[in-house]
């Protein structure tokens, strides 16, 4: 990921969804906008208070490990958010797509 914004209806409520869930650490906060780093990243994830014409809804994170995907969803449960879909692979992989509190998707794999 080089850069992701999203829009969120709490700030706080969704910074601890992306921390709590995925290890994102919250490196700046200024005003309407808070910008989390993935964990061994360089890119970054910018939330900013709703805003309706600017909305991105769905979105895509590749776990560090396949199986990581069991551990997020219950993660994802106990931030606040949804699990929408979940597949079992031919491979024996599992990808599923989750929702954060706003209601933003997001595919894990």
């Amino acid at each position: 990921m080089s850069r992701l914004e999203l829009s969120v209806d709490d700030l706080d409520v969704a910074a601890a969804f992306y921390t709590d869930v995925f290890g994102f650490e919250v490196v700046a906060r200024r005003g309407p906008v808070v910008v989390l780093q993935p964990p061994g990243g360089t890119g970054s994830l910018a939330l900013e208070r709703a805003h309706p014409r600017r909305r991105v809804t769905h979105f895509a994170l590749e776990l560090l490990r396949p199986a990581d995907v069991h551990l997020a969803l219950d993660l994802v449960v106990a931030a606040g958010g949804r699990v929408l879909e979940r597949s079992e692979l031919a491979t024996g992989s599992t990808t599923a797509v989750v929702a954060d509190p706003t209601g933003n998707r997001i595919t894990l794999h």
